[in-house]
């Protein structure tokens, strides 16, 4: 079964596997290139979500081009060399 990252975690938060830690909003759908981190207690095997669809990596300020607007190999050669 596949699930998405926005599914899963609702799934386990239902189960009660994870439990969301304060502040962290885990009451909408995750964007498709969404960062979630989970912290896992290995004794207890229970999880912390400590970020959820955080989308703050996709701002505008900096950051790499987006490959698919590139037009030529050699404009995503020259994008990845000057990083």
């Amino acid at each position: 079964m596949t699930l998405f990252p926005g599914t899963l975690v609702q799934t386990v938060l239902r189960e009660r596997n994870i439990v969301a830690v304060e502040g962290v909003n885990v009451n909408f759908g995750c964007k498709n290139a969404s960062v979630t981190i989970i912290g896992l207690e290995a004794r207890t095997g229970v999880g912390t979500v400590l970020r959820y669809g955080d989308v703050s990596h996709l701002d505008d300020r900096g950051g790499s081009p987006n490959a698919d607007e590139l037009e030529t190999t050699k404009e995503l050669y020259q994008a990845s060399a000057s990083k």
